[in-house]
């Protein structure tokens, strides 16, 4: 998940004033003695006094050093009455300390490691990168994760270490967002606009080595702290005061290589003190709750990777980004020219690929992107996942590059971490209602661009596609979902893959297409592993989703399997592609996608195609120049959307979409939906089944009524927003032709609003329960979010949820002023949907029963009418002040032609006590609304 990092979310800025909370232990040597002087741990880094730096070079007599000896240093001079005393001589702190040479030689001795710092280092950058290797699988804590997917929301810097008084060491985070030429009066500028960050601090130890006049610090104590700002998240998780204990945290391992430094610390958390949840809750507040992964919930170890290591020697040079094709970027604001209208300048991240013989039309690369299998890799998932990484070679190869992507597998016995920065990786993670299903994050040179490292997280709930336990409730969103979401990698397309693939594997064994287990069902499960797989290395590569590309494909090309294996059944992977699942009466074609699509081959091309810089602006002019060519179609998350963050407002840029006739495929989806039901209702289950396997089977197609539903509900003041530039003689913004907006708008009242939308068999409602065993051992995470799952279901409550989400939808302040101001983009404004015909369309379907002889209505519809007469009120007596004038005035119309078909409905005899009661209460809730109206405009 792995999106741009041009711009930093406000997570991100939040998180980053805690930053400062996470270093207390920096500039302290002594562990602390109370749970009060633990918590002092997650303090602001303190500056290193001489005492404190006197304080940690007093360290325990060493013994018998191994490799080569250290010189010795002259006795040093004297300090002067009140100073601090010198540090001591080099050998001296090191003496029987082992050697281990690389990027920054480290020394050991017991539990202390000793950092040298060269001279040639000060104020020298390099790369510093932060891994979780260890967490607590759950709530978003999960291991195996690249980055700062804690509190601080940053997972690398371009740091130096800098010299801070007579004795201390800032390892400092430089601010590579802002630049200037080098003496410059741009340069001074700048360094007095913009801030650096302070991210760790130690005491130089030792005197200058006699010959290489460096100096040793205390990895123990620039490292063993809350960096990651792990209490943080934990507090916002649980909502209790968790605190970094370093007394029972340490440095477990040092790994050192000409290339990189790096260390892995296993970092303790406690709890000093259990909040229990308030005997009255308070519904304003956050509850708290406890970890339910844990023997003892007051305790908690994490393990992080410390990566120290090279930035390219040679900058890599930067391409630029171009809105018409995603990459993933960072922004670089260059103050060094002041007739520039915009310093900033986004450099695409991309792996530096640069051919052995440049003339040759055909080369292998200098250096290959190589991706390492982790040896937790499940065997039986190998094959198809380096099938999946090597299936972008297709595209590598159309630009001249043979074997640009090769795979490694790491052996059971290898000494070596794949967290560490010169390792890319494939890895499986675990975890208690892990929400992603697999992620694609990376790490790159802040100047240009460069990708230097990426590791691809899979959760290992991919392999057990058979046994989904997704959840039989309706799902619920947790804090993770909430943090992760606002970040600009987020990627949930494996995850909604996993359930897709569930639900498609249930219907076409119950079709009689395959049985579980059978070679069929095998290869259907490990083509979406290796859909998944492919979209993951793309992030990696630097590419961003594509959600225009599955609308590129026709209905004859998705119904043929040659093409969909050869093509595929989207142009780009990087979207996400819905399975291609027939309908009964249907030829099936290809069900996944297995291949890179002519769009990821054409965004390759602009990324890693080889240029000078004499040649480079010209080639990739005329690789844009393809842009408008309907398989090289682009549109990303924001263009889609994301959530009540950013509304997408194209209807064809989606989430799980297929094919150029959307709104058909929505008609297949409700088709599929409603089969997958019918078929389990009537399906026997075998003597000693568990039930709940029709309960997660109903709840699975009502996940797929629910999505459809909100896809279908986005052509109504639906706009095409296309990423053109001047000249290719198209529109940036047109409005959705009316006759596909009132095309949707049909599709909705039809499967949702009408009294014949939801059938379903008493006898087989009476078995949706679940797994008795489930309510205290859920995988779902509710414990604390929601309670204990029920053994009760209540249909209409679930289809109500549906059915409110999608009328919210179309009673949107934002869709009626987009449907109110679509004649301004017409030429012929007589052709425009009407917000009338959008608020009569509803209130026909809805309120349907109140032309009929007897006006009964069943329980579920009265759900439904009082959330439109909910709604309609709101709007009446309370409009938004985004709420456009006539749509006001419509609503308030509707509203009155609403009451008096109530009042005769009311006065119609036969109807039961319920009936009578509902259309009263509707009556009042109106009449009172009108007049709320017209007091507030007389007042």
């Amino acid at each position: 998940m792995p999106t741009s990092k041009s711009s930093v979310s406000m997570l991100t800025k939040f998180s980053m004033t805690l930053l400062a909370a996470s270093l207390g232990a920096c500039a302290t040597v002594a562990p602390p003695a109370s749970p009060s002087a633990a918590a002092e741990a997650t303090k602001a880094p303190a500056t290193p006094t001489a005492g404190a730096a006197s304080a940690a070079a007093t360290g325990p007599a060493a013994a018998n050093a191994s490799g080569p000896r250290p010189a010795a240093a002259a006795t040093p001079p004297a300090a002067a009455p009140g100073a601090p005393p010198p540090p001591r001589p080099f050998a001296d702190v090191i003496k029987d300390a082992k050697e281990d040479k690389g990027f920054f030689t480290t020394w050991h001795k017991d539990d202390k490691v000793w950092i040298e710092i060269p001279e040639s280092m000060w104020d020298r950058p390099f790369f510093f990168s932060v891994n979780v290797t260890n967490a607590i699988g759950d709530a978003g804590i999960f291991g195996n994760q690249m980055g700062g997917y804690l509190a601080t929301g940053r997972g690398s810097y371009m740091a130096s270490f800098r010299k801070f008084g007579t004795q201390g060491v800032q390892m400092i985070a430089r601010n590579t967002a802002f630049t200037a030429a080098e003496k410059t009066p741009a340069k001074a500028m700048l360094e007095r606009a913009f801030s650096d960050s302070l991210i760790g601090t130690a005491a130089i130890v030792s005197a200058p080595h006699p010959e290489r006049k460096s100096v040793l610090i205390e990895a123990n104590t620039l490292l063993i702290n809350d960096f990651p700002s792990a209490a943080s998240r934990l507090e916002q998780a649980y909502r209790q005061p968790y605190a970094f204990d370093r007394a029972n945290s340490s440095i477990e391992r040092a790994k050192n290589n000409d290339a990189e430094t790096g260390f892995n610390i296993r970092a303790h958390y406690n709890l000093a003190k259990v909040v229990l949840p308030p005997p009255v809750p308070n519904p304003s507040a956050p509850p708290s709750r406890l970890p339910t992964t844990l023997p003892d919930v007051r305790s908690m170890f994490f393990g992080f990777y410390y990566g120290f290591s090279k930035l390219p020697e040679q900058p890599m040079r930067p391409r630029l980004s171009d809105p018409r094709v995603g990459y993933f970027s960072t922004a670089v604001a260059d103050y060094s020219n002041p007739d520039l209208r915009d310093p900033r300048a986004r450099h695409i991240h991309r792996w530096r690929l640069e051919k052995k013989d440049p003339a040759s039309a055909m080369s292998e690369p200098k250096e290959p992107i190589v991706f390492w299998l982790d040896k937790n890799v499940p065997v039986k998932y190998r094959e198809i996942v380096t099938a999946g990484i090597l299936e972008w070679n297709k595209a590598y190869e159309k630009i001249g590059f043979k074997n640009a992507i090769v795979v490694k597998q790491q052996a059971d016995d290898a000494d070596f971490d794949t967290s560490s920065t010169r390792h890319a990786s494939i890895r499986w993670v675990a975890g208690r209602g892990i929400q992603f299903g697999a992620r694609g994050p990376s790490k790159v040179d802040p100047r240009t661009g460069e990708i230097l490292d990426a590791d691809i997280e899979m959760n290992e709930d991919l392999t057990r596609v058979y046994n989904a336990r997704q959840s039989e409730d309706p799902p619920r969103p947790t804090t993770f979902d909430r943090m992760f979401f606002n970040s600009t990698e987020f990627c949930s397309y494996a995850g909604s893959k996993l359930n897709e693939t569930a639900l498609a594997l249930d219907l076409l064994v119950a079709r009689g297409d395959f049985e579980y287990g059978s070679a069929e069902a095998e290869k259907f499960v490990m083509d979406a592993v290796k859909d998944i797989t492919t979209h993951e290395v793309g992030h990696t590569l630097g590419l961003r989703h594509n959600f225009r590309a599955s609308t590129s494909i026709t209905p004859e090309q998705l119904r043929d399997s040659k093409f969909g294996a050869d093509v595929g059944i989207s142009s780009s992977v990087m979207d996400y592609n819905a399975l291609n699942i027939a309908t009964k009466d249907e030829k099936q074609g290809q069900y996944s996608m297995i291949t890179v699509g002519p769009y990821d081959i054409w965004a390759v091309e602009y990324g890693y195609q080889q240029t000078t810089p004499q040649t480079e602006q010209a080639a990739l002019e005329k690789t844009l120049a393809r842009a408008t060519e309907p398989l090289l179609a682009y549109a990303t998350d924001e263009d889609a959307g994301f959530g009540s963050l950013v509304e997408g407002i194209d209807p064809e840029v989606n989430r799980g979409d297929l094919g150029n006739d959307p709104l058909g495929f929505y008609e297949k989806r409700f088709s599929v939906a409603r089969e997958l039901w019918d078929r389990w209702q009537n399906k026997p289950l075998p003597n000693g089944a568990q039930y709940e396997q029709l309960r997660r089977n109903f709840e699975r197609g009502f996940n797929m009524v629910s999505q459809v539903s909100e896809l279908t509900a986005k052509y109504v003041g639906g706009v095409t927003v296309l990423r053109d530039v001047a000249g290719t003689g198209r529109q940036p913004l047109t409005p959705i032709a009316a006759d596909k907006q009132r095309r949707a708008l049909n599709l909705l009242t039809k499967n949702l609003f009408e009294v014949d939308s939801f059938k379903f068999r008493p006898d087989f409602v009476g078995k949706l329960t679940i797994d008795p065993d489930s309510r205290f051992d859920s995988f779902d995470d509710d414990f604390g979010l929601g309670g204990i799952p029920s053994v009760d279901y209540s249909v209409s409550n679930r289809i109500l949820g549906i059915q409110r989400g999608a009328l919210g939808q179309l009673m949107r302040d934002s869709v009626a002023a987009r449907v109110i101001n679509a004649p301004e983009r017409l030429a012929d404004a007589s052709k425009a949907f009407t917000v009338a015909e959008l608020y009569s369309t509803l209130q026909r379907a809805v309120w349907s029963e109140l032309s009929s002889a007897s006006a009964a209505i069943s329980p579920m519809r009265r759900n439904l009418q009082r959330e439109h007469v909910r709604m309609m009120a709101q709007a009446v007596a309370n409009p938004s002040p985004r709420t456009p004038a006539d749509a006001r005035a419509l609503q308030r119309e509707f509203a009155i032609d609403l009451l008096g078909k109530l009042r005769t409905a009311g006065a119609k005899k036969g109807l039961t006590i319920e009936n009578r009661a509902h259309i009263s209460e509707s009556i009042a809730l109106l009449d009172a609304a009108l007049k709320a109206q017209v007091t507030k405009a007389l007042g």
